[in-house]
């Protein structure tokens, strides 16, 4: 890209001198955001993985489909902000990924069950905060699950359909109910 700066001369001419700028193309950038974040995500201090879990959010709301096309890759690093031994990063990983259930919707597929296990971990919590959070974060993935069999199921004629279309849509509707049955009161 080529930007023309301009100047003027002392009697009112303009002169034009053009200056190089570099632009890297969008998937450099993109591999340097997803390294940033997989460094922030698994570093040392605290206050600097809170950083990575604000900069994933961000990057949901900002770029959902850079995330959505390397979930798996990025929930690796993730999941373990959710069973982080502090207890602001979990509590901060776990209302984030409430949010992100609802921005990406069906790019979570891949990772779905992973974060439930992680969630459930977190509903033992004796700290009041984690384990509110991640009542609201189950919450959210039961919703998605009904949504999910939901938009599925209704397309379908028969029971035995789901199987022909899609083997794991019957583990997904185990899976939302047995979570329904099991959500903790208030």
């Amino acid at each position: 890209m080529i930007v023309m700066r301009v100047k003027s001369t002392s009697d009112g001419r303009l002169l034009h001198r053009p200056k190089a700028r570099v632009t890297l193309p969008p998937a450099v950038d993109e591999t340097e955001t997803l390294q940033k974040l997989y460094r922030l995500l698994e570093a040392k201090g605290f206050e600097t993985r809170m950083e990575g879990v604000a900069l994933l959010l961000d990057l949901c709301k900002n770029s959902p489909k850079l995330i959505a096309n390397n979930i798996v890759q990025i929930f690796d690093y993730f999941a373990l902000r959710i069973s982080d031994t502090h207890k602001r990063v979990k509590q901060m990983a776990l209302s984030v990924l409430a949010e992100m259930i609802v921005i990406l919707e069906d790019a979570m597929n891949p990772v779905i069950v992973r974060l439930v296990e992680g969630i459930t971990r977190n509903l033992n919590s004796k700290d009041p905060g984690v384990h509110a959070t991640a009542v609201n974060a189950l919450e959210e993935s039961i919703d998605y699950l009904d949504l999910t069999d939901y938009s599925v199921s209704t397309s379908l004629d028969r029971p035995t359909d789901i199987y022909s279309q899609c083997p794991c849509l019957p583990s997904r509707r185990a899976l939302s109910s047995t979570l329904r049955k099991n959500l903790p009161t208030a």
